[in-house]
């Protein structure tokens, strides 16, 4: 595949998760590849499921981790958290196995093509190499997120522990990935700026820190993805027709 055009989809894909509601953004997604490599979306959405559920397991998991083992002394303050997360994490390990094992057999004719191509999509991961591959590069690309919070309080002038870093770096990521409102606006910054104050940060400077993160992440990928949309819209106005979508 060329990377320009899986770079362009999944820039686009941001694009329209940071400004859309449930993550239609992913939709999007499936539309624009279909278009561009000839595929079907059931075998797309496959793929971005697959991408969901090693994103809500590795934030699982390393905030799991952070909290138990980087801010210990912490955890009676964020035990409810531990547990909403492990509910999360058995939820979607369930409902992946369910998917992956549901018998055609059981579903109308019609739409038994459809689930096959959705399932050879989820089966994937069952090669040691691929989710190898997945799992790391998925760690490495939220690890990325811990730097740049990192920075934010840096260059901000602050001195919070790297330790505390990575759990609210953590965590805002995991609420960014929740399909509640467009981009997680509103948890996000409550969620940040609530565990921040509860690690012993004054007021402004987390609200300060909350809102230089979210101006990076959502108004860079908004304007950035504005513009190449619109690009795309007069130079090849068929490939993103969204009569189409349907």
């Amino acid at each position: 595949t060329d990377s320009r055009d899986t770079n362009l989809i999944v820039f686009l894909s941001l694009f329209f998760n940071t400004f859309l509601p449930a993550k239609a953004g992913d939709l999007y997604r499936c539309h624009l590849t279909k278009r561009i490599y000839e595929t079907t979306r059931s075998r797309v959405l496959g793929t971005v499921t697959v991408e969901r559920v090693a994103d809500i397991v590795v934030l699982g998991t390393g905030l799991i981790v952070s909290v138990l083992f980087v801010a210990s002394d912490s955890f009676g303050r964020f035990g409810a958290v531990v547990g909403v997360t492990v509910a999360v994490l058995a939820v979607v390990s369930l409902g992946f196995v369910v998917l992956t094992s549901l018998p055609e057999s059981l579903l109308p004719e019609r739409l038994r093509g459809v689930v096959h191509e959705f399932q050879t999509a989820l089966t994937v991961v069952r090669s040691p190499r691929i989710l190898s591959i997945t799992l790391v590069t998925t760690g490495s690309i939220w690890g990325l997120n811990v730097v740049r919070l990192w920075f934010i309080v840096d260059s901000l002038g602050g001195s919070l522990p790297f330790r505390q870093v990575v759990l609210v770096a953590l965590l805002v990521s995991l609420l960014t990935g929740l399909p509640y409102t467009p981009g997680g606006i509103g948890f996000v910054e409550a969620g940040g700026a609530s565990v921040l104050l509860s690690l012993g940060v004054g007021g402004a400077f987390a609200t300060s820190v909350v809102l230089l993160d979210r101006l990076i992440t959502v108004v860079t990928v908004g304007v950035l993805g504005g513009v190449v949309y619109t690009v795309l819209v007069v130079t090849d106005s068929q490939l993103l027709d969204e009569t189409q979508l349907t």
